[in-house]
């Protein structure tokens, strides 16, 4: 008797832990699906509204942002569309709307592969968009492309080796476009769990969109180290040459790039300094410069400090003549009001270096109320 009621408490055990089991494996097999809105209003002054100089305007903007976010337990990703609905009452009473896209992959394929892809498009027609992209241009708009993925697979417990395509892309209608495509593979040796150093090769493929520019190619190879100090704190760097081949020449053009990234309870920073090939605000192959610096730090517990600005020169290759030199910088004290509602104000400069005058400085400044769906 004794036998058999331990059999039958044995036998509820396993089809307990089964049934257990059969839950689990359907709740990591099912699909989360949860929406992406947002909404922000502004309004505040801009002084230089069509960056000629000749003066500015009260400013009222509506920023609207849908999509989807999807997640299961071995992938998410997410998507969304948005705009810039702006308009000044005596400038330019008419919306001006500036639009953007995103999309964001992050799977893990199997125990030793990963995958990840960060997508995203603006097409700015005001100038205020088109300064947020470092183009400062007094009429015509801009269509900017940006993307990255990464295939990772962990070959031994040291070396990874993995396979990277980088997409660049401007396109501005006062004439100027080019696409540039980047393939490219890496493999990279764990010195210890924290310090990994390698070797990358990308091949360059600038693509005219605008007829008269040239089409070219290049040819990089780049020692690159990445240090993580801890969970929170990453320092990337990478350097090398690149062999850029068009207009009938070969050029040598050194590249560097350093970024620093850091998250933790009182906020996040992130630091870059890069120069090498790109398309810059040029809109053709160039030699591109950079230095930006990203924060937001979290004062108290329902009020944040958050800012951004960098430095941008683009030279024309392979000579760097017709450079450029500009910069913009932007703030904004928010207090959280409530978990999904929050209240800012803030100001924005941007302005050229090399051409200082009252036509190419813009100051913008405002209050802003923004609300916003937060995920699970």
């Amino acid at each position: 008797m004794r036998r058999a009621a331990d059999a039958r408490c044995a036998g509820r055990r396993v089809a307990a832990a089964a049934l257990a089991l059969l839950v689990a494996t359907r709740a990591e097999g099912s699909v989360v699906v949860e929406p992406v809105a947002r909404i922000a209003l502004q309004g505040g002054y801009d002084s230089n509204v069509r960056y000629d100089g000749k003066g500015g305007d009260q400013m009222a903007q509506v920023s609207p942002d849908l999509g989807l976010f999807l997640k299961d337990h071995t992938w998410t990703a997410s998507g969304s569309y948005g705009a810039d609905l702006m308009t000044y009452p005596t400038l330019a009473p008419g919306p001006t709307v500036n639009q953007r896209g995103r999309f964001d992959l992050a799977a893990r394929l199997s125990p030793r592969t990963r995958l990840t892809a960060d997508f995203k498009a603006t097409y700015a027609p005001d100038p205020v968009g088109l300064a947020r992209l470092g183009i400062v241009a007094s009429t015509g708009s801009a269509l900017v492309l940006r993307g990255d993925a990464r295939l990772a697979w962990r070959y031994t417990p040291r070396w990874t080796l993995a396979a990277t395509f980088r997409e660049r892309g401007a396109d501005l209608s006062t004439g100027g476009g080019t696409l540039m495509h980047q393939p490219g593979v890496e493999a990279a040796y764990a010195l210890d769990p924290r310090t990994e150093v390698g070797v990358a090769y990308r091949f360059d493929v600038f693509q005219p969109i605008t007829a008269g520019f040239p089409y070219s190619t290049a040819n990089e190879v780049l020692a690159v180290a990445r240090w993580r100090w801890n969970r929170r704190v990453t320092l990337e760097a990478e350097a090398g040459p690149a062999v850029w081949t068009g207009l009938g020449t070969t050029s040598v053009v050194p590249q560097a790039d350093v970024r620093l990234l850091a998250e933790g309870r009182q906020g996040l920073l992130r630091v870059e300094a890069r120069h090498g090939l790109g398309i810059s605000t040029l809109a053709r192959p160039s030699i591109a410069d950079g230095f930006e610096v990203g924060f937001a730090w979290n004062m108290v517990r329902s009020i944040q400090l958050r800012g951004d600005g960098g430095i941008w020169r683009g030279a024309r290759l392979p000579d760097g003549s017709n450079s450029n030199l500009g910069y913009g910088v932007g703030g904004e004290l928010v207090w959280m009001a409530a978990r999904s509602l929050e209240m800012g104000i803030g100001a924005s400069r941007y302005a050229r270096v090399d051409q200082p005058s009252p036509a190419t400085e813009r100051n913008v400044y405002g209050l802003r109320l923004a609300w916003q769906h937060r995920n699970r």
